[in-house]
Protein backbone atom coordinates (compact mmCIF):
# COMPACT_ATOMS: atom_id res chain seq x y z
CA UNK A 1 0.00 0.00 0.00
CA UNK A 2 1.52 3.38 -1.15
CA UNK A 3 2.70 5.05 1.66
CA UNK A 4 0.03 7.66 1.47
CA UNK A 5 -2.41 5.69 2.10
CA UNK A 6 -1.09 4.29 5.22
CA UNK A 7 -0.50 7.89 6.42
CA UNK A 8 -4.27 8.91 5.83
CA UNK A 9 -5.42 5.78 7.15
CA UNK A 10 -3.03 6.79 10.63
CA UNK A 11 -4.55 10.32 10.28
CA UNK A 12 -1.15 11.94 9.45
CA UNK A 13 -2.16 13.89 6.73
CA UNK A 14 -3.40 17.84 6.80
CA UNK A 15 -7.16 18.52 6.40
CA UNK A 16 -6.35 19.05 2.09
CA UNK A 17 -4.54 15.51 1.31
CA UNK A 18 -6.92 13.84 3.18
CA UNK A 19 -9.28 15.25 1.36
CA UNK A 20 -7.64 14.54 -1.72
CA UNK A 21 -6.83 10.78 -1.06
CA UNK A 22 -10.56 10.22 0.48
CA UNK A 23 -11.90 11.74 -3.29
CA UNK A 24 -9.13 9.38 -4.95
CA UNK A 25 -10.26 6.11 -2.91
CA UNK A 26 -13.98 6.61 -3.33
CA UNK A 27 -13.40 7.30 -7.29
CA UNK A 28 -11.75 4.02 -7.37
CA UNK A 29 -13.89 2.07 -5.22
CA UNK A 30 -17.05 3.50 -7.17
CA UNK A 31 -14.78 2.71 -10.56
CA UNK A 32 -14.64 -1.08 -9.34
CA UNK A 33 -18.29 -1.50 -8.29
CA UNK A 34 -18.83 -0.16 -11.66
CA UNK A 35 -17.07 -2.53 -13.80
CA UNK A 36 -18.31 -5.30 -11.65
CA UNK A 37 -22.04 -4.35 -11.91
CA UNK A 38 -21.29 -4.98 -15.68
CA UNK A 39 -19.60 -8.08 -15.88
CA UNK A 40 -22.39 -9.67 -14.05
CA UNK A 41 -24.84 -8.02 -16.30
CA UNK A 42 -23.04 -9.51 -19.06
CA UNK A 43 -22.81 -12.76 -17.49
CA UNK A 44 -26.28 -13.62 -16.61
CA UNK A 45 -27.89 -12.04 -20.11
CA UNK A 46 -25.24 -12.66 -22.80
CA UNK A 47 -23.22 -15.38 -21.41
CA UNK A 48 -19.85 -13.11 -21.48
CA UNK A 49 -17.54 -14.31 -19.01
CA UNK A 50 -14.31 -12.00 -18.46
CA UNK A 51 -11.28 -14.39 -17.91
CA UNK A 52 -9.96 -14.28 -14.91
CA UNK A 53 -6.77 -16.60 -13.43
CA UNK A 54 -8.24 -15.51 -9.59
CA UNK A 55 -11.96 -15.22 -9.44
CA UNK A 56 -11.60 -15.11 -5.87
CA UNK A 57 -8.72 -12.35 -5.34
CA UNK A 58 -11.50 -9.78 -6.94
CA UNK A 59 -14.02 -10.66 -4.50
CA UNK A 60 -11.34 -10.19 -1.90
CA UNK A 61 -9.56 -6.84 -3.19
CA UNK A 62 -13.07 -5.72 -3.38
CA UNK A 63 -13.24 -6.36 0.55
CA UNK A 64 -10.26 -4.77 1.45
CA UNK A 65 -11.02 -1.62 -0.75
CA UNK A 66 -14.20 -1.36 1.38
CA UNK A 67 -12.84 -2.02 4.83
CA UNK A 68 -10.15 0.49 3.71
CA UNK A 69 -12.50 3.35 2.65
CA UNK A 70 -14.93 2.71 5.70
CA UNK A 71 -11.15 3.36 8.19
CA UNK A 72 -10.61 6.48 5.56
CA UNK A 73 -14.25 8.02 5.86
CA UNK A 74 -13.73 7.75 9.94
CA UNK A 75 -10.05 9.13 9.68
CA UNK A 76 -11.45 12.11 7.02
CA UNK A 77 -14.12 12.79 9.13
CA UNK A 78 -12.00 13.08 12.28
CA UNK A 79 -9.48 15.09 10.87
CA UNK A 80 -12.29 17.81 9.74
CA UNK A 81 -14.19 17.95 13.23
CA UNK A 82 -11.18 17.84 15.84
CA UNK A 83 -8.54 19.31 13.34
CA UNK A 84 -7.29 22.18 15.94
CA UNK A 85 -8.44 25.57 15.11
CA UNK A 86 -6.34 29.13 16.22
CA UNK A 87 -8.47 31.62 17.07
CA UNK A 88 -7.21 35.36 16.81
CA UNK A 89 -8.56 37.30 19.43
CA UNK A 90 -9.45 40.38 16.79
CA UNK A 91 -11.19 37.87 14.71
CA UNK A 92 -13.17 36.64 18.21
CA UNK A 93 -14.53 40.65 19.26
CA UNK A 94 -15.26 41.20 15.62
CA UNK A 95 -17.55 38.30 15.55
CA UNK A 96 -19.39 40.09 18.20
CA UNK A 97 -18.77 43.88 16.57
CA UNK A 98 -20.07 42.98 13.09
CA UNK A 99 -23.67 41.80 14.13
CA UNK A 100 -26.27 44.80 13.77
CA UNK A 101 -24.39 48.24 15.83
CA UNK A 102 -25.61 48.96 19.33
CA UNK A 103 -28.50 51.15 18.66
CA UNK A 104 -28.60 54.86 18.98
CA UNK A 105 -32.64 55.87 19.58
CA UNK A 106 -30.88 59.33 21.14
CA UNK A 107 -31.78 61.89 18.77
CA UNK A 108 -33.71 65.02 20.03
CA UNK A 109 -35.36 67.69 17.84
CA UNK A 110 -35.45 70.36 21.01
CA UNK A 111 -33.29 73.20 21.45
CA UNK A 112 -30.33 73.59 18.60
CA UNK A 113 -28.15 74.85 21.53
CA UNK A 114 -24.17 74.42 20.17
CA UNK A 115 -24.45 71.18 22.92
CA UNK A 116 -27.65 70.11 21.43
CA UNK A 117 -26.28 70.47 17.92
CA UNK A 118 -23.50 67.84 18.54
CA UNK A 119 -25.36 65.27 19.90
CA UNK A 120 -27.57 65.40 16.81
CA UNK A 121 -24.82 65.56 14.64
CA UNK A 122 -23.08 62.50 16.40
CA UNK A 123 -26.72 60.09 16.50
CA UNK A 124 -26.78 61.17 13.00
CA UNK A 125 -22.83 60.44 12.03
CA UNK A 126 -23.56 56.90 13.93
CA UNK A 127 -26.22 55.25 12.50
CA UNK A 128 -24.57 56.19 9.19
CA UNK A 129 -22.26 54.63 10.52
CA UNK A 130 -19.62 57.39 10.40
CA UNK A 131 -17.47 56.57 13.43
CA UNK A 132 -14.56 58.55 12.54
CA UNK A 133 -17.24 61.70 12.76
CA UNK A 134 -18.74 59.93 15.69
CA UNK A 135 -15.39 60.09 17.68
CA UNK A 136 -14.91 63.95 16.63
CA UNK A 137 -17.87 65.30 18.27
CA UNK A 138 -17.56 63.09 20.85
CA UNK A 139 -14.42 64.26 21.87
CA UNK A 140 -15.92 67.41 21.54
CA UNK A 141 -18.33 67.24 23.91
CA UNK A 142 -15.90 64.94 26.47
CA UNK A 143 -13.14 68.04 26.06
CA UNK A 144 -15.64 70.32 26.43
CA UNK A 145 -17.02 68.70 30.01
CA UNK A 146 -20.38 68.45 28.68
CA UNK A 147 -20.61 65.20 27.58
CA UNK A 148 -23.14 62.69 29.56
CA UNK A 149 -23.59 58.80 29.84
CA UNK A 150 -25.19 58.78 26.42
CA UNK A 151 -22.55 60.68 24.99
CA UNK A 152 -19.48 58.80 26.62
CA UNK A 153 -21.02 55.54 25.71
CA UNK A 154 -21.30 56.56 21.87
CA UNK A 155 -18.51 57.55 21.88
CA UNK A 156 -17.21 54.11 23.00
CA UNK A 157 -18.83 52.80 20.54
CA UNK A 158 -17.23 54.96 17.57
CA UNK A 159 -13.72 53.64 18.65
CA UNK A 160 -15.07 49.91 18.62
CA UNK A 161 -16.69 49.91 15.49
CA UNK A 162 -14.33 52.12 13.85
CA UNK A 163 -11.56 48.85 14.58
CA UNK A 164 -8.20 50.67 14.17
CA UNK A 165 -7.75 51.70 17.56
CA UNK A 166 -10.32 50.63 20.11
CA UNK A 167 -8.08 51.01 23.47
CA UNK A 168 -9.30 54.49 23.66
CA UNK A 169 -13.51 53.28 24.03
CA UNK A 170 -12.64 51.41 27.44
CA UNK A 171 -11.75 54.76 29.85
CA UNK A 172 -15.44 56.09 27.97
CA UNK A 173 -17.03 53.06 28.96
CA UNK A 174 -15.39 53.01 32.48
CA UNK A 175 -16.72 56.94 32.49
CA UNK A 176 -20.44 55.43 32.09
CA UNK A 177 -19.83 52.47 34.99
CA UNK A 178 -18.84 54.63 37.02
CA UNK A 179 -21.78 57.11 36.89
CA UNK A 180 -23.88 53.97 37.53
CA UNK A 181 -26.08 55.90 34.89
CA UNK A 182 -27.87 55.17 32.03
CA UNK A 183 -25.82 52.45 29.85
CA UNK A 184 -23.78 51.30 32.61
CA UNK A 185 -24.84 47.53 32.50
CA UNK A 186 -24.41 47.77 28.31
CA UNK A 187 -20.75 49.15 28.69
CA UNK A 188 -19.59 46.15 30.58
CA UNK A 189 -19.98 43.90 27.61
CA UNK A 190 -18.22 46.45 25.46
CA UNK A 191 -15.52 46.98 27.94
CA UNK A 192 -14.98 42.95 27.60
CA UNK A 193 -14.95 43.00 23.76
CA UNK A 194 -12.02 45.48 23.67
CA UNK A 195 -10.49 43.55 25.90
CA UNK A 196 -10.40 40.57 23.48
CA UNK A 197 -9.75 42.48 20.66
CA UNK A 198 -6.62 44.05 22.50
CA UNK A 199 -5.70 40.25 23.43
CA UNK A 200 -6.27 40.77 26.87
CA UNK A 201 -8.05 37.48 27.14
CA UNK A 202 -7.16 37.36 31.11
CA UNK A 203 -9.29 40.92 31.64
CA UNK A 204 -12.04 39.82 29.41
CA UNK A 205 -12.47 36.38 31.07
CA UNK A 206 -13.06 38.11 34.53
CA UNK A 207 -15.33 40.62 33.05
CA UNK A 208 -17.18 38.45 31.21
CA UNK A 209 -17.52 36.01 33.90
CA UNK A 210 -19.11 38.97 35.69
CA UNK A 211 -21.69 39.71 33.69
CA UNK A 212 -22.66 35.70 33.41
CA UNK A 213 -23.00 35.67 37.29
CA UNK A 214 -24.94 38.22 37.78
CA UNK A 215 -27.18 36.76 34.76
CA UNK A 216 -26.78 40.69 33.13
CA UNK A 217 -27.13 41.07 29.10
CA UNK A 218 -26.48 39.98 27.22
CA UNK A 219 -26.79 36.62 28.39
CA UNK A 220 -26.54 33.94 26.43
CA UNK A 221 -23.78 35.85 24.22
CA UNK A 222 -21.82 36.67 27.23
CA UNK A 223 -21.81 32.65 28.08
CA UNK A 224 -21.16 31.58 24.69
CA UNK A 225 -18.11 34.34 24.43
CA UNK A 226 -17.24 33.20 28.19
CA UNK A 227 -16.89 29.51 26.83
CA UNK A 228 -14.83 30.13 23.36
CA UNK A 229 -12.44 32.47 26.14
CA UNK A 230 -11.93 29.29 28.38
CA UNK A 231 -11.61 27.36 25.68
CA UNK A 232 -8.57 29.95 24.27
CA UNK A 233 -6.35 29.89 27.53
CA UNK A 234 -6.34 26.38 28.29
Amino acid sequence: MPDKYQRFKDGQLSPEDAETVASELIRRTIQNEYRQHWEQQLKTEHQVFRQSPATNSTKTISTRWRFLLAACLLALLVTVFFWPRQINPQQLANTYLQEAPFPNTLVSRGELATEEALRIQMADAYNLKQYDRVIELGERLNTEGVARSADLFFLGLGYLYQGEQVAPAIPHFQQVIQRSDQFAIESQWFIALAYVHNGQLAEAQTLVQKIVDQQQWPGEKAQTLLEQLKAMSD
